[in-house]
């Protein structure tokens, strides 16, 4: 009989299942750890090591995460996005901007941000745990609080669009308060803008963002400055493919002029020989540089050559010049 490689049990060969007569001779484990039909494919003996295949949040056993961790996925993403919503209203309360309804965290799923700027992305509880906060803050900036019923009214037109504009500008200006000097204009370069000031908040917080979360990066290569993501630096040295090819070669290439100099005066094998190169790899070179036309310059030479001594041949001899 087949020996349970978890529970260490012991389970025939053959067994009637749903009116059927199954074999379990190829299995792993009893019915009872593994139930017939669930495809099961992991190694529930290493889980069964030290309880790690209970999770210590929730009790699951059936939970999928990594092995050693005591907390499953869906309980490590639940308090990552519980977390970014706390940190969300604490910013911007928890009450609706225009009718002021709310019961405190009970009302969270009630209230909805309506964007002012450009949407990127829909700001819900599942979307802030899978973004960063520095992301998740930049496109709350767009928005503003309100509870579902007034916002199925801005949309409806009853609501007109220039009060929610006033309240946009007057509301984030409060909760900003001193911010605004920290992150870009200070408040009387707000005011004597002549761009509209929700376009003003919008530069505001894509200079925060960029300074939290971009930062600038030369290429060793060309000495391009390019602005990308933090996480996109890591061991990174070259702003594209093309710059990591000519700075990964192991000879410098001469210039075109040089290249069409030396053909003229020496041999394809004495040219590769003068730069550490195959002649293959110099013919390559003048492909390279468009120059393909003086590939044959040295052969039209010698073949030039051996016509003359040919001629010379056959008219002999020059006669010598008479004098008078």
């Amino acid at each position: 009989m087949p020996t349970c490689r978890k529970c260490g049990s012991h389970f025939p060969n053959k067994k009637i299942i749903d009116g059927k007569q199954r074999t379990l001779n190829g299995r792993c484990y009893c019915l009872d750890c593994s139930p017939f039909k669930l495809h099961n494919t992991r190694k529930l003996e290493e889980q069964a090591k030290d309880g790690l295949g209970v999770c210590s949040t929730c009790g699951r056993s059936d939970t999928k995460r990594k092995i050693g961790y005591k907390v499953c996925y869906s309980c490590i993403n639940r308090a990552r996005e519980h977390k970014k919503s706390d940190q969300v209203y604490a910013v911007v309360g928890e009450t609706c901007w225009i009718c002021g309804y709310g019961k405190g965290k009970a009302t969270r799923g009630v209230m909805d941000f309506h964007h002012i700027g450009k949407k990127s992305f829909n700001i819900s509880k599942r979307n802030m745990g899978q973004f960063s906060w520095n992301a998740v803050f930049y496109e709350v900036r767009k928005c503003v609080l309100v509870c579902c019923r007034c916002h199925r009214e801005i949309h409806a037109g009853i609501i007109p669009k220039n009060e929610v504009m006033t309240l946009y500008e007057n509301k984030w200006l409060e909760l900003a308060g001193n911010s605004m000097a920290e992150c870009g204009p200070d408040a009387t370069e707000v005011g004597s803008s002549n761009l509209p000031l929700p376009t003003i908040l919008e530069k505001i917080v894509e200079d925060q963002y960029r300074a939290t979360n971009l930062c600038e990066f030369v290429c060793e290569q060309c000495l391009k400055k390019i602005t990308m993501r933090k996480s996109q630096l890591l061991g990174r040295r070259f702003c594209s493919q093309a710059c990591r090819l000519l700075a990964n070669r192991k000879v410098k290439r001469p210039s075109a002029e040089d290249l069409i100099k030396d053909v003229a005066d020496m041999t394809w094998e004495s040219v590769g020989k003068k730069y550490g190169v195959s002649s293959n790899a110099v013919r390559k070179w003048f492909h390279a540089y468009g120059i393909e036309q003086y590939l044959n310059v040295r052969g039209r030479l010698a073949h030039l050559a051996e016509r003359l001594d040919h001629t010379q041949k056959v008219a002999g001899p020059t006669p010598a010049p008479t004098t008078i």
